[in-house]
């Protein structure tokens, strides 16, 4: 599963305190470990006799006076025994110049770094919380002394820099704690205190001072990030194989106030990816598209999600072509699902596909496909539905087979639901178990007021055994004896519109499909499918 956003974690702690257990400051100049590699990452040189000169590993130990050197697509983290995290950027360059630490002598810790080129960021560990002298990160054009905080900055090829404070402030999304740092060079010397301040280092030679601190520009810390890769947009951007200048994500907007995203903006590059990947009908549940088009259409909430609940959010999600046409074509507002009223004003016929889509567990456990055709015939106001697939749940005791051939409900037999009134939406409902009334339940659309009423086609009173059973278009093997399986399917319109004042450009369509086993009312297992936007054929 693809990770949106993870910062440090409680594991590198853990691992941290194991590795300092395991290697104290007097046994071996030993000082960290790598972490979080990415590309090409090389120790170029090393004070220790033993280090291996050339590409690094992550969980690689760190010496005191490796000078490393991060490639133009890599990425690194370097984990010192005192806690604290350097994070370097493409083509960065850093040299450990000096590190003593023993928790028993806090009063001689010291820590001193060279960072002579690249994107950095560093979050402070014990060694600066001993003294205000005590960890000094040293550029071409000055040195930052540290007095417990989280510091980012780039430096040019040229030596010239910046360097920023990072902390709770406005246009700082880092979530980092604030605290202190003092930039100083052979000119002159700067003290910022506020989060989400900046000076400037306009000279490699020190002969200008570093700049007055203001208030960093959001166009400011976005670089960064950018150059680190934490923004989300940055690591599902490396992901893709593209530039993280190119893709610029950019989350939708509320702009009728009613806490709903509803206006959103193309993405030439994403939706280019997306459109190689859903080519004739088929879907993808690339984590790295999904996560993107989450960003685009749900915003940075996303990125708040533990990973069990990103796990939960994506699991079964596909995307099809329609959604791809969308974001690749241009900016758009989403106009909420097609209403039953409206199907009457359009014409001609409409046909819509997904061929292949995934069906997984809550917790992301692939279990089987489906693909499936909609033809929504406004002339005739007809839907017709196909379904073809199979799954295999429950660690393989119940297997089932989805089959349904053409099944076509008109508009008039639309029945109720209070979730989405209105809205026109297909339903095909099948359920099997152990309290003997199956039945296979066929619907299309909700309407108001009208809320639980279905057209039942087919309705089968005889218990069914509880194996080899087969009624409509599920066809089920190995049911567990006492449960109760139901199997739904069901597809729906939604309306779009050019986000520039014009009509709307049309509907893209969804469609899913849900499994699930009771036993005595209580959810045992439940996995689904879903497809966002399938292909659209006129």
């Amino acid at each position: 599963m693809f990770q949106i956003a993870r910062r440090t974690t409680l594991v590198q702690t853990c691992f941290l305190t194991f590795l300092y257990a395991a290697a104290p400051a007097h046994a071996a100049p030993q000082i960290g470990v790598t972490a979080a590699l990415r590309g090409d990452v090389v120790r170029t040189a090393s004070l220790q006799s033993g280090a291996a000169i050339g590409q690094m590993s992550s969980g690689q130990t760190v010496f005191l006076g490796d000078d490393i050197k991060v490639g133009s697509q890599g990425r690194l983290q370097v984990m010192l025994l005192d806690e604290t995290i350097f994070t370097l950027g493409a083509n960065s360059v850093m040299r450990i110049d000096e590190f003593v630490y023993d928790p028993a002598d806090a009063a001689n810790a010291k820590l001193s770094t060279s960072i002579t080129q690249g994107a950095f960021r560093f979050v402070s560990g014990q060694i600066a919380k001993t003294d205000r002298d005590a960890m000094k990160v040293k550029l071409p054009g000055a040195t930052i002394g540290v007095r417990g905080t989280s510091v980012a900055g780039d430096v040019a090829p040229d030596g010239t820099a910046s360097v920023i404070l990072l902390g709770p402030a406005p246009n700082n999304a880092l979530g980092l704690p604030a605290g202190a740092i003092n930039v100083a060079n052979q000119a002159g010397a700067v003290d910022i205190t506020r989060p989400g301040f900046i000076t400037q280092l306009s000279d490699a030679n020190q002969a200008v001072p570093p700049s007055a601190p203001v208030e960093a520009t959001a166009q400011q810390i976005e670089a960064v990030e950018l150059s680190l890769a934490e923004q989300a947009s940055a690591s599902i951007a490396e992901e893709l194989g593209v530039d993280p200048a190119t893709l610029n994500i950019e989350s939708g907007e509320d702009t009728d106030g009613d806490g709903m995203l509803d206006s959103f903006k193309g993405n030439a590059v994403l939706g280019a990816a997306l459109s190689d990947a859903t080519a004739d009908g088929g879907v993808t549940s690339d984590n790295a598209l999904k996560a993107a088009v989450a960003l685009t259409i749900f915003g940075d909430e996303l990125l708040n999600m533990s990973d069990s609940e990103a796990t939960s959010f994506f699991a079964g999600v596909n995307l099809g072509g329609g959604i791809a046409a969308l974001i690749e074509n241009g900016n758009f507002d989403y106009l909420g699902q097609t209403q039953i009223s409206e199907l009457s004003e359009l014409t001609g016929s409409t046909t819509f596909r997904a061929t292949g889509a995934r069906i997984e567990t809550r917790s992301g456990e692939d279990i089987g496909s489906f693909s499936t055709v909609q033809t929504w015939n406004f002339a005739n106001r007809t839907v017709t539905a196909e379904l073809t697939g199979s799954f295999s749940a429950l660690d393989g005791d119940l297997a089932g087979t989805l089959n349904l051939p053409q099944e076509t409900i008109t508009f008039a037999d639309a029945q109720g639901n209070s979730n989405y009134p209105g809205a026109a939406q297909l339903n095909f409902n099948h359920t099997v178990g152990a309290n003997g009334n199956n039945s296979v339940a066929y619907s299309m659309g909700y309407e108001e007021n009208n809320f639980n009423a279905s057209v039942v086609k087919q309705n089968f009173d005889s218990t069914v055994p509880g194996y080899d059973s087969s009624i409509g278009f599920v066809s089920l093997s190995a049911q567990p004896t006492g449960k109760e399986v139901s199997v739904n399917f069901w597809g729906g319109l939604s309306n779009v519109d050019a986000n520039n004042g014009t009509n709307p450009t049309g509907s893209f369509s969804e469609s899913g499909v849900n499994i699930s086993v009771r036993d005595n009312e209580v959810e045992e297992f439940e996995a689904e499918g879903f497809v966002f936007g399938l292909d659209r054929d006129d």
